[in-house]
């Protein structure tokens, strides 16, 4: 689990603090389950997540009490929005503004107010401090990580920085991994492309192949694991801050392989040579980016 920014937190805390008042659709102040559901389908985004932190936040107001009762005020659910905050801030406990050690984010993960927040920053697109960095940028960011994060392999890789400008309407697919990020994939496979045939020069005899959600996270998450040995504990530590500086900049993160077609089953395998492991989203100004990392596979 990579490390959380307490601020970005904190700012969704006070977003949400905005729409526990709106969601007074009674105008009572007072708001109850239904009111909140009602609410949340006025929303052109973040409905789910919305409906989901004010719920939580609502349901701990009412249990409190110690009545039966079905409202919460709406002073008391913004009073647990702070208290939410506290509590998160308190299992900091190198007080550096962020859960970033083992203890802290096993302390914070499995609380229903840390999930909602984090879920809510996430939709509403928080990032703290400041704005997101533009794809450029985000390449200068991850640049001297890049030199130290190695990915091993039969042949180790470094990531490289990818970036292409792509339309807003254009989505971030298998086709569109082939066709805008075409260049950096054919200087990756350039000495494969054509092996059996030198007039090939180009990628049809490659595929692309999204990862699952859950593979997505665990590919992810072994980047950033040492092997047990610990050898490799500088390269882990900087493919952690590379992800969190995806994670935190780039909108719609997904994991891409890409790979040589299987001469017998025609699809893409995991032991034909060479691949290429693909993190992209799209960047604040509006460019497919990320990092691609090769791994030779046999």
């Amino acid at each position: 689990m990579p490390s959380v920014d307490l601020k970005r937190l904190s700012r969704a805390a006070t977003e949400l603090k905005k729409h526990v008042t709106k969601a007074d659709v009674n105008k009572d102040g007072r708001i109850s389950e239904a009111e909140v559901k009602k609410y949340a389908k006025t929303l052109s985004t973040s409905k789910k997540e919305v409906q989901a932190a004010l719920l939580t936040m609502t349901h701990w107001a009412i249990a409190e009490t110690g009545k039966k009762i079905t409202t919460a005020s709406v002073k008391g659910v913004q009073g647990k929005v702070s208290d939410a905050m506290a509590l998160l801030k308190a299992k900091d406990t190198n007080k550096n503004g962020k859960l970033d050690t083992t203890k802290e984010l096993n302390s914070a993960k499995n609380l229903k107010t840390f999930q909602a927040l984090s879920a809510l920053a996430d939709s509403l697109d928080i990032n703290a401090p400041g704005a997101k960095l533009s794809a450029a940028d985000l390449g200068k960011a991850i640049a001297a990580d890049s030199k130290i994060a190695n990915y091993m392999s039969e042949s180790d890789y470094s990531p490289e920085f990818i970036s292409e400008p792509i339309s807003a309407s254009t989505p971030i697919n298998e086709a569109t991994i082939m066709s805008a990020l075409h260049p950096e994939l054919m200087k990756l496979f350039k000495d494969d492309v054509g092996i059996m045939d030198p007039s090939i020069h180009d990628l049809r005899n490659y595929l692309c192949a999204k990862q699952s959600p859950t593979d997505a996270a665990n590919f992810l998450k072994r980047l950033a694991t040492p092997d047990l040995d610990g050898d490799d504990v500088p390269s882990a530590q900087a493919f952690g801050r590379i992800v969190d500086q995806l994670k935190g900049n780039l909108k719609d993160v997904q994991v891409f392989t890409v790979g040589p077609k299987n001469e017998t089953s025609g699809k893409l395998e995991d032991s034909d040579g060479l691949y290429g492991y693909l993190v992209v989203g799209r960047s604040a100004d509006g460019k497919l980016a990320g990092i691609m990392i090769g791994s030779v596979q046999t």
